[in-house]
């Protein structure tokens, strides 16, 4: 059980990386939008009902960072046209 939980909350971080190196920068910048908004989603529910202060800055301090991640991907500027 806790390898599982450590994958769903590794992963996508790692995966977010390695797709912003191979993806085209529109599927990049919707894959990020998306995922981070599913990731702030799960760190919110995963919130509900904790006590424990450390974790719940933690999670606070990972959600505003995901905020300016999909932020970031909504402005990004579209790539110029070579050639044009």
């Amino acid at each position: 059980m806790l390898l599982t939980s450590t994958l769903i909350f590794v992963l996508p971080s790692i995966l977010m990386v390695v797709l912003a190196l191979l993806l085209r920068p529109r599927v990049n910048r919707v894959v990020n939008i998306v995922v981070s908004v599913l990731y702030m989603i799960s760190i919110i529910v995963s919130c509900i009902g904790e006590t424990w202060v450390y974790y719940l800055l933690g999670s606070l301090v990972e959600v505003v960072l995901l905020v300016f991640i999909a932020r970031a991907a909504w402005r990004w500027p579209a790539p110029a046209v070579a050639g044009g």
